[in-house]
């Protein structure tokens, strides 16, 4: 388990705040779905209320491996100043019963305490198909993992008026092997795919690129 946080700033009038463009580019799409998971609750947490909005809990980025669905989210974290808590099948798998679970209950209680503290809170689920896979493919331990995760899902309650929250973002190269239980509404609620870059969007990538390199 990878935990990290920033201190940008969280006002969203400032002209000077960093922007997620200034490091990645392409995927619009899936930028969008972030910033509205992430950053809405944050920015719109009267309009919300006064409405009776509930936010969503989750998110899913599916696609091919290597289309930088990490650095998306870790750019649109950095860009609201969020604590960013990122779960991986390495980090959770462990040899004796109980073990895997303990990791999971620990990032979640981890990433609702910077909420209380008044931090807005983000864990990623790195390759969830490998922890969550379909029920007729996995083994005793892969039971264990998906019932915790789905009991800490279903208990990180949506709400129009607590903010800082935790919103939940996980990804994965095969949507359609993972547990069907996981993509039901009230746990990821949204479901984005992260595609290989089209020659304009690689042409911006290069253009962030040469930004980033001290010429």
């Amino acid at each position: 388990m990878e935990s990290q946080g920033t201190s940008s700033s969280h006002n969203i009038d400032s002209q000077n705040r960093w922007r997620a463009e200034q490091a990645i580019a392409g995927n619009a799409e899936a930028l969008q779905a972030l910033r509205e998971l992430i950053t809405f609750p944050l920015y719109y947490s009267r309009e919300a209320q006064k409405l009776g909005l509930k936010w969503p809990r989750g998110l899913l980025l599916y696609g091919p491996p290597g289309t930088g669905k990490t650095s998306l989210v870790r750019a649109v974290v950095r860009e609201c100043g969020a604590h960013l808590t990122i779960i991986s099948p390495h980090s959770v798998h462990r040899a004796h019963a109980g073990e895997s679970e303990k990791v999971l209950r620990e990032a979640f209680s981890e990433a609702s305490s910077q909420a209380v503290m008044g931090k807005p809170s983000v864990i990623f689920i790195d390759e969830i198909d490998a922890l969550c896979p379909r029920r007729d493919s996995r083994r005793e331990q892969d039971v264990r993992v998906a019932s915790q995760l789905l009991t800490l899902m279903d208990s990180n309650k949506p709400s129009s008026t607590s903010v800082p929250q935790v919103v939940v973002v996980a990804s994965t190269n095969r949507v359609d092997v993972i547990d069907p239980a996981l993509r039901r509404s009230g746990r990821f609620d949204a479901e984005i795919e992260v595609t290989t870059p089209t020659e304009e969007e690689r042409f911006q990538i290069l253009k962030v690129i040469m930004n980033l390199l001290n010429l």
